[in-house]
């Protein structure tokens, strides 16, 4: 029996290796990311459309373009997971995210109680997992490791730039949290229609 519905299948066990031609891909997958992140926590959203777009454009030009494996679960998954979760850290109390009510910016729009530039920042995110940060998620331990430390330090930065607020006690939470999206990041989507 042929069931072509995407599924998750175990973690990657061999190494991924990179075409020559596709460095560049992965470059600028990350560099736009890098961009958005900035765009949204240093210069005010300045540009954050563009830069996801650019993300998105990215995404399908490889999808469709130039063929590669790659599948709409895994993004979906994981932004599906990340917003759970915050959410979750909003409604509880744990997360509250200042706003300037005498001059109110994208930043100060909500839905589902988070601000959009963090469901955007979320969508920016899991549109790297396929691009520049697939390398990672071929080491299922390394990957759950590297979240887990850095997903609370763009939170913490996020902090610094005063667009987020959180308690100390709060860090653990985002630890374990941030290893669970790097576990779940980290098993391998098969298109089964494409086998």
């Amino acid at each position: 029996m042929n069931d072509s519905r995407p599924c998750l299948n175990e973690p990657f066990v061999s190494s991924y290796k990179v075409a020559k031609h596709e460095k560049w891909h992965i470059l600028l997958n990350a560099l736009l990311f890098q961009c958005l992140w900035f765009s949204i926590m240093v210069f005010e959203q300045f540009g954050l459309v563009l830069f996801l777009g650019a993300l998105f454009g990215q995404f399908f030009y490889q999808r469709y373009v130039s063929k590669a494996n790659m599948t709409f679960t895994l993004p979906l998954v994981v932004f599906v997971l990340g917003m759970c979760i915050d959410i979750s850290f909003t409604v509880l109390g744990l997360f509250s995210f200042p706003s300037n009510e005498l001059n109110p910016s994208i930043a100060d729009i909500r839905l589902f109680s988070i601000p959009l530039w963090l469901i955007v920042m979320w969508l920016g995110f899991v549109l790297t997992l396929q691009h520049s940060l697939q390398w990672l998620r071929a080491r299922r331990y390394v990957c759950v490791l590297a979240f887990a430390i850095s997903g609370p330090l763009s939170y913490m930065a996020g902090q610094k730039f005063g667009m987020i607020q959180f308690g100390d006690d709060v860090g653990f939470y985002l630890i374990l949290s941030w290893a669970l999206v790097g576990w779940v990041a980290s098993f391998k989507i098969v298109d089964k229609s494409k086998v």
